[in-house]
């Protein structure tokens, strides 16, 4: 539920999103030993994916002009929230649950993008392929939980997201 609030509201537009808990807020009790939890771990990812991209040029995908399917119910906890930097160089979407998705790959710019799939539980990040920025495509998660596509114009020759840039 965390990572959920978290990637929506920054992909919503939001400027940024905090996390916290009753221990750390308060240095209760077992404050150092929940700054080892699984959300406090998934904030780290959170932070260095978003640093790795132009998170402040992001323009949430209201009208599903980029992702066209596969964005589920709003208001539910499967609605995938989706943004796109208003030059078109990166495109971000983080479904909550695993699913197939349509994206309309002239909303990238560049002739070609490079896909990646990010692991927002671990940090981990694997390419997806380079695909023409033409017509439209399905895009898997490779696996189940919560997963981030990326997707960039390979023209920009980002590093893979969660990476300095």
């Amino acid at each position: 539920q965390i990572r959920r609030q978290a990637y929506w509201a920054i992909l919503s537009g939001a400027a940024g999103q905090c996390m916290g808990n009753r221990p750390i807020w308060l240095f209760g009790p077992g404050w150092k030993k929940a700054l080892d939890s699984p959300a406090s771990e998934a904030m780290i990812y959170l932070k260095q994916f978003f640093q790795s991209r132009a998170w402040y040029d992001l323009v949430p995908d209201q009208e599903h002009k980029v992702v066209t399917k596969g964005w589920g119910e709003f208001n539910r906890l499967d609605y995938l929230a989706a943004a796109r930097t208003s030059d078109g160089s990166t495109v971000i979407v983080y479904m909550p649950t695993s699913r197939v998705v349509t994206v309309d790959m002239s909303k990238i710019s560049g002739s070609q993008a490079k896909v990646w799939w990010c692991n927002p539980r671990k940090g981990n990040v694997a390419t997806a392929g380079t695909f023409f920025t033409s017509g439209t495509r399905d895009f898997t998660p490779p696996g189940s939980d919560d997963w981030l596509l990326v997707i960039d114009d390979a023209s920009r020759n980002l590093p893979a997201p969660g990476k300095s840039r």
